[in-house]
């Protein structure tokens, strides 16, 4: 009788530091190319060492966001930031993957130079269009004291407000594909993306389902814990995501620093979102819970006094008010501590183009 076939374990590290849809596609990809995908997140020290910054999300967040992704099923806290042979052999993984970009070290050197000797290495075509170092860029001109002309309404015809938005069209109604995206690259690079990362999971006959949105713009552990804690309620969690026009209503015209379809790309990645809305309304309407047989709607305690007014109107779903015990710390209020180091490594806002 033959051997069960051993399963093919596959090893990825990364920085994964302000998470963005690229990280998701990269972690999904080598999941692919085998059974197991252990994914090695960098420890902040390395970062600094090896990046010449301090990390946007500390360590900790970062294992749990990478944790949480339905694509990984281990995590090696602190990788080396120069991966060996016996990296791979102590995590039992046959190679290491890695996007086509270069990776080198503090020193200049290739990060997997080693495992490239020994054969153990594979790459992917890394994901266009995003980066980290791009979020940082734009988080540079919306931190940028002179974008405070927003609150006087000038800040839509300057610079900084045509790189940070890069608007989609606005959404108009609550579709699983985007119903408002006019422009027909980002229509099919939407459908295309969220084919790959669509969960394969199936809402099931009396499945509880549970509804909650957002912008989640810049996702961190605080989204993160909202959305488990929300998912806890039920069976199935369905996410509503805001389109930029509406975002901008209730966050400034700086917001969000992420478009639509990156938000809604980088939510797909997580393990506990069962299906997503594009371009969700602000308020929870008759119709939204028709079509999607809501049961449950949740929203964090201190936010949006218009769902509860719907609540009250519609009076036909349970309203669930959720407390996150992680402190909401944003992203744009973290980089603003080390916008100085930043501004050195990437350039005043008038030189990013």
């Amino acid at each position: 009788m033959d051997e069960a076939k051993k399963p093919i374990r596959v090893y990825l590290d990364g920085c994964f530091d302000c998470f963005h849809f690229a990280h998701a596609n990269a972690l999904r990809q080598a999941r692919e190319l085998g059974d197991v995908l252990v994914a090695g997140v960098h420890s902040d020290g390395d970062i600094t060492q090896h990046k010449g910054r301090t990390p946007v999300c500390s360590e900790a967040e970062r294992y749990r966001l990478i944790r949480a992704v339905k694509w990984v099923d281990e995590v090696v806290e602190s990788a080396s930031f120069l991966p060996e042979v016996e990296l791979l052999e102590k995590h039992n993984c046959d190679f290491c993957v890695h996007g086509d970009d270069k990776s080198c070290n503090a020193d200049g050197t290739d990060s997997y130079r080693f495992l490239k000797e020994a054969g153990r290495y594979k790459e992917f075509k890394r994901t266009p269009g995003i980066s980290t170092t791009d979020i940082i860029k734009r988080l540079l001109l919306a931190t940028d004291d002179r974008s405070c002309a927003a609150e006087e309404g000038d800040f839509s015809e300057s610079k900084s407000s045509e790189l940070i938005q890069r608007p989609l069209a606005e959404a108009s109604g609550c579709l699983e594909i985007s119903p408002g995206i006019n422009r027909p690259s980002e229509n099919c690079l939407m459908s295309k993306f969220l084919a790959k990362f669509a969960s394969k999971v199936e809402r099931k006959d009396g499945d509880r389902a549970v509804y909650i949105a957002g912008d989640f713009d810049l996702f961190n552990e605080w989204h993160l814990e909202l959305l488990e804690k929300a998912r806890s309620h039920g069976d199935y969690l369905i996410v509503g995501v805001h389109s930029d026009e509406d975002v901008k209503t209730y966050r400034g015209d700086r917001f969000p620093v992420l478009t639509l379809l990156e938000r809604v790309l980088t939510l797909v990645a997580f393990r506990c979102v069962s299906e997503v809305v594009v371009g969700a309304p602000l308020a929870v309407t008759e119709k939204l819970i028709r079509r999607f047989r809501v049961d449950v709607v949740c929203q964090e305690k201190s936010e949006n006094p218009l769902l509860r007014k719907s609540c009250q109107d519609e009076g036909n779903f349970e309203l669930v008010e959720i407390s996150v015990d992680v402190e909401n710390f944003p992203i744009i209020e973290r980089f603003k501590r080390n916008r100085v180091v930043y501004t050195k490594l990437y350039g005043s806002p008038d030189g990013i183009s």
